[in-house]
């Protein structure tokens, strides 16, 4: 998990407001605690057991938010800013690796080497030395390819690691074969050096994670972790509670009263915590689906854009073809059209246009941004499809109500450049 996914300011304020909240409320009552330091230490532990786990149970319900707001993108339909992929892993040319100890062709390995040693009577192992060997790679889906830079991810292997033993040593081995179905969640930027994109870490996107998991698994690990987080806090900050109580009644036998109290009060806190933790989070999530649906709106408008220019020159080309004018006026009435395919099916009966290298290398200029039109338009509907399902529900259709944000339309397979202008 990223830092900017874990609440980082949230655990600090926790960890210094928490004794110091305590300190001027037991002042309050004439209460001297801790009046050992070991009390004093324990206090600080459980203190930072509990900020620890709060944070660590934010940051699973932010990672688990995050992957049900974004749609799953196609390689060929990636854009800018962070994206959610699935297919399968296979090598690329930008490198290929052997495995550390099998020797066997793979796209990453996380390797072990441990040491055997005698703990009395028992047979222990001593890590020695560990390591993750790296190598970019490539994502395939129906709709193409794209290049994955796996450092600083989040990286999981699958299945159980390759185990051999020289000596006193065992070498361990986990690796990423070829043919991997992969789930990748991590964020996309454009390559200057390829004219492309790819998934790459970028030092301030929150997640960049790569899991063999499918993304219900991984969502539902993400729940099973926040809870326990959860659980773990409620528990430290009732044992708090216990010993500074325990110490207020000096010594006095008052029964199991007060401290059941001691765990129905802060259960009662962080059960609210929970609750208002799941809303904001709810809340925050469908704005991030907003903000998606908006970021598609605005490739459309890239896309559109390239395509009006590039119209423009491709007629230009054909036009001065002077003697074929008349001859290739279906030509321009298919550019007219911005229809990439017409265009083809029309230009391959004209062979001079196909010598032409202006109009080829244009003509396939256009045919990829109507490809990213056609994915620009499926990614803004996949994501306005989840937000108005989530309207639709409830909790989040009230939420939806009382924060202002409403269901977007669809856009047409159809819808030409200018009706799309009007939505």
């Amino acid at each position: 998990m990223q830092d900017n996914l874990f609440p980082t300011r949230l655990v600090i304020g926790w960890l210094a407001g928490v004794p110091v909240i305590a300190y001027l409320i037991l002042r309050a009552l004439g209460i001297h605690y801790p009046s050992e330091p070991i009390d004093f230490f324990g206090f600080l532990l459980l203190n930072s057991i509990a900020g620890i786990c709060l944070g660590v149970s934010l940051g699973s319900v932010r990672k688990r938010h995050l992957m049900n707001s974004l749609p799953t993108s196609k390689t060929q339909g990636v854009f800018m800013g962070q994206v959610e992929l699935k297919g399968a892993a296979f090598a690329s040319e930008a490198g290929k690796m052997e495995a550390r100890f099998s020797r066997k062709p793979c796209l990453c390995c996380r390797w072990m080497i441990e040491e055997e040693y005698r703990d009395e009577d028992e047979t222990k192992w001593r890590k020695v030395k560990t390591q993750t060997d790296l190598v970019p790679f490539i994502l395939r889906d129906e709709t193409g390819t794209i290049l994955i830079r796996p450092e600083g991810a989040d990286l999981e292997f699958p299945g159980e690691p390759f185990i051999e033993y020289s000596g006193k040593r065992r070498h361990s081995e986990w690796r990423l074969m070829p043919g991997t179905q992969l789930y990748v969640l991590g964020p996309a930027k454009f390559n200057e050096e390829t004219g492309s994109p790819e998934i790459c870490a970028d030092g301030h996107s929150p997640i960049f994670a790569i899991t063999p998991s499918d993304e219900e698994r991984t969502a539902q690990s993400e729940i099973h972790l926040a809870a326990f987080g959860l659980v773990a806090a409620w528990l430290c900050t009732s044992a708090i509670g216990v010993f500074i109580v325990n110490a207020a009644l000096n010594g006095q036998n008052f029964g199991a009263g007060p401290f059941f109290r001691i765990f129905g009060v802060t259960g009662g806190i962080f059960g609210g915590l929970g609750l208002l933790t799941a809303i904001y989070e709810k809340y925050a999530s469908l704005v991030a689906l907003r903000n998606y649906a908006l970021q598609g709106k605005s490739n459309l408008d890239v896309e559109f854009r390239r395509r009006s220019t590039l119209i423009p020159q491709l007629t230009a080309v054909v036009q001065g073809l002077r003697e074929h004018t008349e001859a290739l006026e279906p030509v321009l009435a298919a550019l007219r059209s911005g229809m990439a395919g017409k265009l083809r099916q029309t230009a391959e009966t004209y062979p001079e246009l196909g010598t032409n290298e202006n109009f080829r290398k244009l003509e396939e200029e256009l045919e990829r941004t109507e490809t990213k039109i056609s994915l620009a338009k499926n990614y803004f509907n996949d994501t306005a499809t989840n937000l108005n399902t989530r309207l639709e529900t409830i909790p989040d259709g009230w939420i939806g109500m009382l924060t202002g944000i409403r269901k977007l339309p669809l856009i047409e397979e159809e819808e030409d450049e200018a009706e799309y202008q009007t939505f």
